[in-house]
């Protein structure tokens, strides 16, 4: 395996490439496992993948606010949404 990451197309894949095996017997009865920094590294390159349009959505007394696809006000300075980790396109 080289020293670059390698994100296959599913979380399986991304486990079955990155699995260990405790033959030592340290941990468990010798089964398989992959290390919660791998899984982390998924997660985040998974997020990072995710991208949410950012509406306008006017209340009743005319304020325009900026809104994430999932709901959750958002600020112009914000890169990412804080409730579900999208990447945020303004328009």
């Amino acid at each position: 395996m080289s020293d670059l990451m390698y994100f296959p197309d599913t979380v399986d894949e991304f486990m079955e490439l990155y699995k260990m095996t405790d033959t030592k017997e340290v941990y468990s009865n010798g089964t398989e496992y992959v290390p919660i920094f791998r899984m982390k590294q998924w997660f985040e390159h998974e997020e990072a993948k995710r991208t949410a349009k950012v509406e306008q959505i006017p209340d009743e007394e005319g304020t325009v606010w900026d809104v994430c696809e999932c709901g959750m006000d958002i600020y112009r300075a914000w890169t990412y949404c804080p409730s579900c980790g999208a990447r945020l396109e303004w328009e």
